[in-house]
């Protein structure tokens, strides 16, 4: 009824039209799978990057924009993190250069003095002055705060102590001295003088 060699051309055909769609179909699935891998795998590289960068204490890396999705928020939320930290290591420095580099030696008593940090920077503070021959001081201090504001203001302070060497040995005088140094140079803008 019907020729066998026209079923068997139709069926070859059809088979051929198959392989084609189904290679095709196999092309599109890869380009749009490595498509959205690099979606995927393109943020998490610079993601990766950017926590080895904390991790080396290299504060001043940025993360490229990433675009409008979760992987975009993490990398502004990053970069907003970095200027902190930028900030807290700058402070820490400070802080550091404000506190005694070396002990003196009074011949009467040995000193002793350190400051060990929680992991943020404050206002901590401590040091000792020679007022006179016999005469020693202390001083021990803690700005409220923490960053660098409280480390700018601990450097006010100790600036006014030193201006102060008049006084040492009255510390009602020295704390005078330093709410009056303190108001000259309060502007309005910072509320925490």
């Amino acid at each position: 009824m019907y020729p066998t060699r026209i079923v068997k051309q139709t069926i070859i055909k059809e088979k051929r039209t198959l392989v084609f769609a189904a290679v095709f179909a196999v092309l599109i699935i890869l380009v749009i799978g490595n498509l959205l891998a690099a979606s995927f795998i393109e943020p998490l590289k610079a993601i990766t990057i950017g926590a080895k960068a904390i991790k080396f204490k290299n504060f001043d890396i940025r993360l490229p924009n990433l675009g409008n999705d979760e992987f975009g928020e993490i990398a502004r939320i990053f970069n907003e993190s970095m200027i902190d930290f930028g900030e807290l290591k700058v402070a820490g420095f400070i802080q550091e250069q404000l506190l005694p580099q070396k002990v003196p030696d009074t011949g009467r008593f040995i000193i002793f003095g350190k400051s060990v940090s929680t992991g943020d920077v404050g206002g901590d503070y401590f040091d000792y002055l020679e007022s006179s021959e016999n005469e020693f001081c202390a001083l021990i201090g803690d700005v409220s705060g923490q960053g660098i504001s409280a480390a700018l203001i601990m450097a006010m302070a100790k600036a006014g102590v030193l201006k102060s060497e008049d006084c040492l040995t009255s510390p009602v005088d020295v704390l005078q001295r330093l709410n009056q140094l303190i108001k000259q140079t309060h502007t309005g803008n910072n509320k925490r003088l």
